[in-house]
């Protein structure tokens, strides 16, 4: 029987993908562990660095079985978690077709403390394995994490998830597969999360097979800190429901999703939106992961660029653009490669024509921008909110009160379109 484990990363997390893999081997040895880059490796260094590591690697384009024009075509309307999700089930179909018989996918930000025989066993029984976000019945919830955005990103968390080669796999990729060709956006408005709220549908389609873990020590991440709560016991970590107080789980692997890793060279470990220190039990797993990052690569790779953030002049794509260039594939508008920056034709030289690019821009200061961030964020707020205030006496509450529905569509990245090209009036998606 053979195992395999996989990560998809952008050269810049390869190091850190790196940290996962050495964790694996060192649980289980016998499982082989293979890296997929989803951008392309342009730099010798870089390459040079990749070809010492001791694990399987994959440049993701020049491995996976894809026409070059879509991929630049999907490489451009996604944007790099949209992207590396999309990619999943095809390496996973790549290691079924290399004679895998079960292999489980975790996110590079993951780091596994126990063996991984319990899943690999489930995968005796069961095509496919996955964990929910949470998994404790509160009347009044605890977390962290906003149920708003528990039930925008799905049931199960997929940054962890496993399957056995089978007929029933086979049908379920493919399904994943297509439907991620066009429906991988982080877009609230269309239901969609990555590769993640597809995986709801799971139990719609079979009647058995399908292995949920309960199993608390299984993708303890900051979504589920309020019901997990750490202990050492002999040396090796335990979990406990920290709501109940009830049952004790090996702890198997942790995902430190949200870690900044540029602050390791301050040793800050701390997650932006979280306060670390209202889980004193949770620092020592923090510790050990701070170690081994450190201790790796990781340095080596995070500079990098991600290759698919810009056009070929260099200048950085905004997600604006990326949502323009989605509406004109939805309108069956094609321009060719869309990196591609000289021929007249070619969507680049379409947005300067229509002033939608500004070299100006550093490090694309405006997708980054957020209120906190903002200068007087809120003050600028009570101006429009005063603004609109006068529109709506003008106007009379019912004409406003339409004007305000119709804006909540208007307004989507895609809607603009008429930016672009401002005959298209009618279509939207």
């Amino acid at each position: 029987m053979k195992k395999g484990a996989f990560t998809i990363v952008a050269k810049n997390y390869f190091g850190l993908a790196e940290v996962l893999g050495s964790a694996i081997k060192k649980v289980n040895p016998e499982v082989d562990f293979h890296i997929f880059i989803a951008d392309e490796v342009d730099d010798d260094k870089a390459l040079g660095a990749i070809k010492q590591s001791k694990f399987f690697y994959h440049v993701a384009k020049e491995t996976l079985d894809y026409a070059e024009d879509l991929w630049f075509d999907t490489a451009f309307k996604y944007n790099i978690t949209e992207f590396c999700t999309f990619l999943k089930p095809h390496c996973a179909e790549y290691l079924f077709g290399k004679d895998y018989d079960k292999v489980i996918y975790f996110d590079p930000d993951i780091y596994v403390f126990s063996a991984l025989d319990p899943i690999f066993r489930e995968l005796d029984d069961s095509f496919v394995v996955v964990t929910p976000h949470i998994t404790t019945l509160e009347i009044n919830y605890t977390g962290n994490a906003s149920q708003n955005d528990l039930l925008a990103t799905g049931i199960y968390n997929l940054g962890f998830v496993a399957f056995r080669k089978c007929d029933q796999s086979s049908q379920l990729l493919s399904w994943w597969k297509s439907r991620l060709q066009d429906m991988c956006f982080v877009d609230r408005a269309d239901a969609l999360f990555t590769d993640q709220k597809w995986m709801d549908f799971i139990f719609s389609f079979f009647d058995s097979g399908i292995h949920v873990s309960r199993d608390l020590g299984r993708n303890l991440a900051p979504w589920n800190f309020h019901e997990r709560k750490i202990k050492s016991v002999d040396g090796a970590f335990w979990v406990t429901n920290r709501v109940t107080g009830k049952e004790d789980f090996a702890l198997i692997f942790v995902h430190y999703s949200g870690v900044n890793y540029r602050n390791f060279k301050d040793s800050n470990l701390n997650l932006p939106d979280l306060n670390l220190e209202n889980y004193p039990d949770l620092l020592p797993i923090f510790s050990i992961y701070e170690q081994e990052v450190t201790k790796g690569r990781i340095a080596d790779f995070l500079n990098l660029s991600y290759s698919y953030n810009y056009f070929d002049n260099g200048i950085e794509i905004l997600h604006l653009q990326r949502r323009l260039y989605r509406r004109a594939l939805a309108n069956n508008v094609t321009y060719g490669n869309p990196f591609k920056s000289a021929p007249q034709a070619s969507f680049y030289q379409r947005l300067k024509k229509q002033k939608l690019v500004d070299s100006s821009f550093v490090k694309n200061e405006l997708d980054k921008m957020r209120k906190d961030t903002y200068g007087d964020y809120y003050k600028k707020v009570s101006y429009i909110n005063k603004f609109f205030f006068i529109v709506n006496r003008l106007l009379g509450f019912k004409k406003y009160y339409i004007l305000a529905k119709f804006f909540i569509k208007y307004f989507r990245p895609e809607n603009q379109y008429f930016l672009l090209d401002k005959s298209d009036v009618s279509k939207t998606l």
